[in-house]
């Protein structure tokens, strides 16, 4: 049972370990999409394009909770932002080792990281960090 709220590092480090996990049961799946995503034809690449924005939209919808300062331009651009590191981290696990790939896994929580201490420096009234 969790006590207390997690931190943000335990959050993301959690959420990349979760991730990497479930494709890592669903290796077919995900590299049908990390392929068809560019490859496909236009409406496999538009049905995987509609899905990303789906994630995109439900991770800037927790986003907005834990960020209520920011404006909803700048939880939007952050959970795409972050939408697109996974799946660019998911391509590079596809094409190695997703069990022991623990660089690939550990560049990933680094990037995600960096973009929440960048996010949160960010002023969305004058478009410019603190």
């Amino acid at each position: 049972m969790r006590r207390g709220k997690p931190t943000p590092q335990e959050i993301v480090s959690t959420s990349v370990e979760a991730l990497v996990d479930h494709a890592g049961q669903r290796r077919d799946h995900f590299a049908f999409i990390a392929r068809e995503r560019f490859a496909g034809p236009p409406v496999v690449r538009e049905a995987v394009r509609l899905q990303l924005a789906l994630f995109e939209s439900e991770l800037a919808i927790d986003l907005a909770r834990l960020a209520p300062a920011w404006s909803s331009d700048d939880v939007r651009a952050v959970a795409k932002l972050i939408v697109a590191t996974m799946v660019e981290t998911i391509a590079d696990l596809i094409v190695g080792d997703l069990q022991a790939d623990a660089e690939v896994r550990a560049q990933a929580e680094k990037l995600i990281k960096l973009l929440l201490v960048g996010a949160v420096h960010w002023r969305s009234d004058h478009g410019e960090p603190e």
